[in-house]
C-alpha cells in the first residue's frame, strides 16, 4: 500500500459527520497514528551508505555557504577599505600636496632640526587645488618634514626667511602674518597687520616688521612675543632672488664669496663677450686665477652670477652661450683652481633665484623647482617640482 498523509479533515470528509464525542476521540487517534506511521523512517534510510552520504552533502552544503558567506564578507570589507581610503584621500587633497608637488615660492635655509648636520629648508608648495602651503624639507633627502595647514587661495602670499628658527608666511591681501617656530610648529603666531607688509628685517633677538602704512611690529626671536625691536627692516617679500642680479655691465665688480680665508670674486670679463671669471685671494696675495666659458646665468646682457663656497669646492653656475635655459654647474678645487667636474642640470630655467650649501648639498632654487647637488662631484641628490 503506497503511503499518503491523510488529514483529519481529508477522513471526516468521506465518513458521515460525528456527533459523539467517543465518535471524535476514535478518529483523532486514527489521525495521529496516520501520521507517526507515514514518518516512520524507511529501511533506506536507515541504510549507513546513505546516512553517510546524507551527511557529507550536507557538511559539503554548510561549507559552501560559510565559504560564500566569507567571500561575501572579504569583498564587502575591501570595497568599505577602498571606500575610507577614496574618502581620505580626497580629504587630504586640498590640505596636501602630491608626490610630485610643485614649488611656489622661495626657498629659505633653516637649522639642523633633527642633529644630522643638514640644515633643513622651508618652502611654499602648491596642492592639486592650487591652495600654498607652508613645507619644512628635509635637507638631506628632499622628503617633507612638517607641513601646515593650506593658505587662502590667492596669489600675494609670500613666504619669509627669518632665519634659521622661524618660519614666516604672509598674506598680503588679507593683511594676516603668520610665524612658525621650526623646533615647535605647533608654537605658531599669527598676527593681524595693519597694511601690507612692506619690508622686515631678523636680528639675533627679534624680528623686524614694516607695513605700508609706517606702522611696525616687532617679534621676539625667543618666544614670539610681541617686544620693541630695532632690526632693520629692509627686506622685500615680494623680492625672491639671494642671487645678484641685474645689467651685467653694471656691476664690474661681480661678487664676492669668502671660506675658511680665501676669498673669491665672481665677475664677467670686459671688454668683449661677457665670460664668467673667478679669482681667490688670501689676504692681498693672488692665489689663481680663472676664465670659464660660461656666461651669467639668464644673457650676457641681463644676467645673474651664482656661485657658493663648500668645503674644497667652489661652485659656480652658468650659461653656455647661446644656450640661455641650459643651466650648466662647474666645481673648482679651493686650493689650485682646477675644474673638478662640468655637469648640464636636467633643468630648463634661466634664473637661479637662490643657491645654497646647506651641509651636505648645493641647493638651488628655480622658481618651480628645487634641486640638489652634491658638491664633490655634482650629481644630483634629490629634486623636487620636476
Amino acid at each position: 500500500m503506497p503511503r499518503s498523509v491523510l488529514s483529519a479533515a481529508s477522513i471526516a470528509a468521506k465518513k458521515p459527520a460525528l456527533q459523539s464525542r467517543s465518535e471524535r476521540t476514535n478518529l483523532g487517534a486514527l489521525a495521529s497514528f496516520l501520521i507517526a506511521w507515514t514518518s516512520a523512517p524507511s529501511a533506506e534510510d536507515l541504510d549507513p551508505s546513505v546516512i553517510e552520504a546524507r551527511e557529507r552533502a550536507e557538511a559539503s552544503a554548510r561549507e559552501d555557504v560559510a565559504r560564500e558567506r566569507a567571500e561575501a564578507g572579504a569583498r564587502a570589507d575591501e570595497a568599505r577599505e577602498r571606500a575610507e581610503q577614496a574618502l581620505k584621500l580626497a580629504a587630504q587633497e586640498e590640505a596636501s600636496p602630491d608626490k610630485d608637488f610643485r614649488l611656489d615660492s622661495r626657498v629659505c635655509m633653516l637649522g639642523d632640526l633633527n642633529g644630522d648636520g643638514v640644515h633643513e629648508l622651508s618652502v611654499l608648495v602648491a596642492s592639486r587645488g592650487e591652495r600654498k602651503i607652508p613645507t619644512i624639507l628635509d635637507g638631506a633627502t628632499g622628503d617633507v618634514h612638517w607641513q601646515g595647514q593650506a593658505l587662502n587661495r590667492q596669489s600675494n602670499i609670500h613666504l619669509l626667511c627669518l632665519g634659521p628658527q622661524w618660519l614666516g608666511v604672509v598674506d598680503n591681501q588679507q593683511f594676516e602674518l603668520l610665524v612658525v617656530n621650526t623646533n615647535e610648529p605647533s608654537r605658531e603666531v599669527r598676527r593681524a597687520l595693519s597694511d601690507e607688509l612692506y619690508r622686515y628685517g631678523v636680528s639675533e633677538s627679534c624680528l623686524s616688521f614694516r607695513m605700508d602704512d609706517r606702522q611696525r611690529l616687532g617679534l621676539s626671536v625667543e618666544d614670539g612675543s610681541e617686544m620693541s625691536c630695532r632690526a632693520r627692516a629692509n627686506r622685500r617679500p615680494h623680492i625672491e632672488d639671494t642671487t645678484t642680479c641685474g645689467i651685467i655691465s653694471t656691476i664690474p665688480r661681480g661678487v664676492r664669496f669668502e671660506d675658511d680665508g680665501v676669498k673669491f670674486q665672481l665677475k664677467a670679463k670686459r671688454p668683449g663677450t661677457p665670460f664668467l671669471q673667478v679669482k681667490a685671494t688670501r689676504g692681498s696675495r693672488k692665489l689663481w686665477e680663472l676664465p670659464l666659458r660660461l656666461v651669467p646665468v639668464g644673457g650676457e646682457a641681463i644676467g645673474c652670477f651664482v656661485g657658493v663656497t663648500t668645503p674644497g669646492v667652489f661652485v659656480v653656475v652658468g650659461n653656455s652661450r647661446g644656450g640661455k635655459r641650459q643651466l650648466t654647474v662647474i666645481g673648482l678645487n679651493t686650493d689650485a683652481g682646477t675644474e673638478r667636474y662640468a655637469v648640464d642640470t636636467p633643468s630648463s630655467f634661466s634664473r637661479v633665484n637662490e643657491i645654497y650649501y646647506n651641509g651636505r648639498h648645493v641647493v638651488m632654487g628655480l622658481g618651480r623647482q628645487l634641486l640638489a647637488l652634491n658638491p664633490a662631484t655634482g650629481q644630483m641628490a634629490w629634486e623636487i617640482g620636476a
